[in-house]
């Protein structure tokens, strides 16, 4: 008998072909969009899991405010000793510490001193005023201008500043915020600093084999310290907040994505109206021969279930495969859970079902009497 409903219903969407397509043509356009919206959500956020899972920066955090000297915490013979266990590890390819600006104090020509200059050791810095390094010698650095920042230094082409009793000439000017003096490569041997740490920080590099990995660096880590201070894993926080952001979207196109599904299904329960209309003397001429009002709404049920089913594939394979060219394009694995999937045919099924039970159930309550008059 389930055999004979399927052919029927085949039959049915065969003999109206041009109806048919009309009806599941939303169901193709929804569920490919919804499954391009989750396959590109799933697929970037994998990737962005994957790259932070193998590049994770392990960082200090204090629970009593700004009064621990990370740097002093970090650099510690303790942390370091764990530093040198960690980069033995067969899972981790680079341990390396975070290296902060680099810094001087140095005496301008007017006699103020300015504590904590950041440097830099550039031979290509964009100029404003004055020259470059190309054709200068002797002990010559390149200033950075502000023309808004009323609390930055002034520095004037001509100008002079001592650093450790050495004088070097201002011979240029820059507006390249990435250091406060610009000194030529040839004389970073010369000029001596203190390294300060923007970030009491490590960088952590791995081969992604060992998902723990991270966690058991930073216990080893943590033991050494105080329980004021402790390592927490940055990237994670970030992986996270990027989880969050691309799923929240990726919710948001998938409800506008469903709203051309809630249109077909409406469709389908019209079109199934029409049906039954216009196979009135079917339906008497089932009835009259025994079948029974549950068999007439199976009938209906896997009519509207098959247009569903052909269809919501259909868009299954075109999504992926659209899915799958544009992120190869764009040098991303394709990844989609299987929870978003389930997701997507179980609303799928639950489409195709609903929508025929309610004229499945006109179909099968129809007064016989009038239907063979």
């Amino acid at each position: 008998m389930i055999g004979y409903f399927f052919k029927s219903a085949f039959t049915t969407l065969k003999y109206n072909k041009f109806r048919t397509f009309l009806t599941g043509l939303g169901i193709f356009v929804g569920v490919a969009s919804v499954i391009i919206i989750v396959s590109f959500s799933d697929s970037f956020s994998h990737h962005l899991s994957n790259k932070f899972n193998q590049k994770v920066t392990l960082g200090l955090v204090s629970s009593i405010g700004d009064n621990t000297d990370f740097t002093e915490v970090i650099t510690s013979n303790e942390i370091q000793t764990v530093a040198n266990e960690v980069r033995k590890m067969e899972d981790v390819l680079s341990f390396e510490q975070a290296e902060g600006s680099k810094k001087i104090d140095c005496q301008l020509s007017n006699g103020t001193w300015q504590y904590n200059v950041d440097i830099a050791f550039d031979d290509d810095v964009s100029i404003v005023d004055g020259n470059s390094f190309n054709s200068a010698i002797g002990n010559v650095v390149i200033a950075y201008q502000s023309g808004t920042d009323e609390t930055s230094p002034v520095y004037k082409l001509g100008d002079s500043v001592v650093i450790d009793g050495i004088v070097y000439t201002i011979i240029g000017t820059t507006t390249d915020l990435s250091a406060t003096i610009y000194f030529p490569q040839r004389l970073s041997s010369q000029v001596s600093y203190q390294e300060a740490f923007d970030i009491a920080a490590f960088y952590l590099t791995t081969n992604n084999k060992n998902p723990d990995t991270v966690n058991i660096i930073l216990d080893m880590l943590n033991a050494e310290l105080e329980d004021s201070v402790n390592f927490v894993n940055y990237t994670e926080e970030d992986s996270e907040s990027i989880g969050s952001i691309f799923s929240t979207i990726s919710i948001f196109l998938s409800l506008i994505a469903s709203i051309s599904l809630i249109v077909s299904a409406i469709n389908i329960i019209n079109i199934m109206y029409i049906s039954i209309l216009e196979r009135a003397n079917e339906i008497a001429i089932y009835r009259s021969l025994g079948m029974t009002k549950g068999m007439v709404v199976y009938l209906f049920l896997i009519e509207s279930l098959l247009i569903v089913v052909m269809f919501a594939l259909m868009g299954y394979l075109f999504g992926l495969l659209a899915s799958y060219l544009i992120l190869t394009i764009m040098d991303i694995n394709l990844y989609v859970s299987i929870n978003s999937l389930l997701l997507i045919v179980t609303i799928s099924v639950v489409l195709g079902i609903g929508a025929g039970i309610k004229p499945a159930m006109k179909a099968s309550n129809t007064n016989l009497s009038i239907l063979l008059r």
